[in-house]
């Protein structure tokens, strides 16, 4: 694209009567909001401010013979979003006004893992085994910064009050779980022991 934009979306997949398998990658530094959900979030403002970068890839597969049925994904999704604003205001007062002028710039970035896993064993036509692991890892930072001056003239060449800010966050987290369920039928009316 102009400007060195670019878009890129790319799939594949495999289809058999026992197993079905599929890829999927999304990257663009357009601003879309489709790429991913934990993308364009604006901190500054309304609508999607700034350069953002995102990027997504996953894969999902299955798997059925006669007494396992399997099946799961991975799933990554990332983003990084810079931007940069600039206000500028005038207070009228009685005698006199001023004149204030506030610089922003924010970058952003985060970055989403997760995976999960299905297995179901039938080990007789009464017994079924149901192991379901999964895990997610996130990271994100913000660093912002904010540089606020106050001026007695219009053409701002001299400051009468001032201020920097410099805000900076990190988070980051990790999820296992693992759930396990064995199910004994009973009787033919369907009722059964888990």
């Amino acid at each position: 694209g102009t400007s060195g934009r670019y878009s890129g979306r790319y799939s594949a997949n495999k289809l058999t009567d026992e197993s079905q398998i599929a890829a999927v990658a999304n990257i663009g530094n357009e601003n879309e909001s489709g790429l991913s959900s934990d993308t364009n979030r604006n901190r500054l403002g309304s609508g999607n401010a700034g350069e953002s970068t995102a990027s997504s890839a996953g894969l999902t597969f299955a798997r059925k013979n006669d007494n396992i049925e399997s099946s799961g994904n991975i799933r990554y999704t990332g983003s990084d979003t810079d931007a940069l604003g600039n206000q500028i205001s005038e207070s009228i007062l009685k005698t006199s006004s001023s004149y204030s002028s506030t610089i922003m710039d924010e970058a952003t970035g985060s970055d989403n893992f997760n995976a999960n896993y299905n297995i179901q064993i039938t080990s007789s036509p009464k017994n079924t085994i149901l192991i379901k692991p999964a895990i997610s890892f996130s990271k994100s930072d913000t660093e912002r910064t904010a540089e606020w001056t106050v001026f007695s003239d219009k053409e701002q060449t001299t400051p009468i009050n001032a201020s920097n800010n410099l805000t900076s966050n990190e988070n980051d987290r990790i999820r296992a779980v693992l759930i396990s369920q064995f199910t004994h039928r009973l009787n033919k009316k369907g009722r059964n022991f888990s």
